[in-house]
């Protein structure tokens, strides 16, 4: 290979290669920059264009609202209730006039990408394991949500740095999945047992009442950490764990998402017995990206993070 010359003061000498990547990262959950914000549910604040939120007079809760909640549609930050004029304002995101908002119970996990805040709900805790992570209690029914998804993925990668605790619900729990049913009943994206027996690990995609998904032979161990990533390139569904490839199928069927939401540690109903089923354990990392994930960009996540969690 001969030199090149990029530009001014840029130069690629001989057996230096230039690598690009075609997944485009759209969401990113970090436990090391979780900010433990306490919020409390409350409904029909009603939005101006700006970061000004109004409630109804004669509204009897507005009160709950409280400096530094979180609202969950935009993930802004509440910095001042005024029961007097009925206003609050907000830092951040501002708000779409006439667009009802929620300011939620829970506390929030937000993205670093789209700024989508992640409810959690029942209880989930803050860890110190692997650097730090969320741990997720399976008896106690927590797991996170968000009301918003980040669109339809045609190829697609989910990557969850997870710790196992062997405390699956049965049936089919998630780590990461988009909510069913919803207006396209369809689901663009998941990762977890779809084929409703835990605690097998499968990246697919569920369409025309079916789930295209990778190999059901993936199992994981109490007690450990975990790189897990699903990807769905168009033609195969595949799963690595730790840096290997655990299985692949061809799928070539697609799906369009809902945008409703997504859920972490749980499966993907919505009602119904199915959404009384949750994976327990922890997460540090949780990524999904436009895109599918080649085998060397997965070492270099895997090379970038697995001292963090032991590996």
């Amino acid at each position: 290979m001969a030199t090149i010359t990029i530009g001014s003061g840029i130069t690629v000498e001989s057996g230096i290669s230039i690598a690009t990547s075609s997944a485009t990262l759209k969401l990113s959950l970090d436990a090391n920059t979780y900010d433990n914000q306490t919020t409390g549910v409350q409904q029909n604040v009603s939005g101006t264009s700006d970061n000004t939120g109004f409630f109804p007079y004669g509204w009897p809760a507005y009160s709950a609202i409280q400096p530094g909640w979180t609202c969950v549609e935009t993930g802004a930050v509440v910095t001042v209730v005024d029961g007097v004029n009925h206003v609050i304002v907000t830092v951040g995101t501002p708000f779409v006039s006439g667009t009802s908002y929620t300011f939620t119970g829970e506390n929030s996990w937000i993205d670093s990408v789209a700024n989508i805040p992640f409810i959690l709900h029942n209880g989930v805790t803050l860890s110190g394991s692997g650097g730090n992570s969320l741990s997720f209690t399976t008896a106690s029914s927590q797991y996170a949500s968000s009301t918003v998804g980040v669109g339809t993925l045609n190829t697609w990668s989910i990557e969850a740095w997870h710790y196992y605790t062997g405390t699956n619900t049965a049936g089919g729990p998630c780590i990461l999945t988009e909510l069913w049913p919803q207006s396209t009943n369809q689901i663009n994206y998941a990762l977890g047992s779809l084929s409703l027996y835990t605690p097998v690990v499968q990246a697919g995609l569920y369409h025309d009442a079916t789930w295209y998904a990778s190999p059901s032979g993936v199992t994981l161990t109490a007690g450990n950490w975990y790189q897990i990533v699903g990807t769905y390139d168009g033609a195969a569904m595949k799963v690595y764990i730790n840096n290997s490839l655990a299985g692949s199928t061809a799928v070539t069927y697609s799906s369009t998402s809902g945008n409703q939401g997504i859920f972490l540690m749980k499966r993907w109903d919505t009602a119904g017995a199915g959404a009384t089923e949750y994976w327990g354990g922890n997460l540090g990392i949780v990524k999904i990206y436009e895109g599918a994930l080649n085998a060397e960009e997965i070492t270099y996540n895997w090379n970038a993070n697995k001292s963090r969690f032991g590996l």
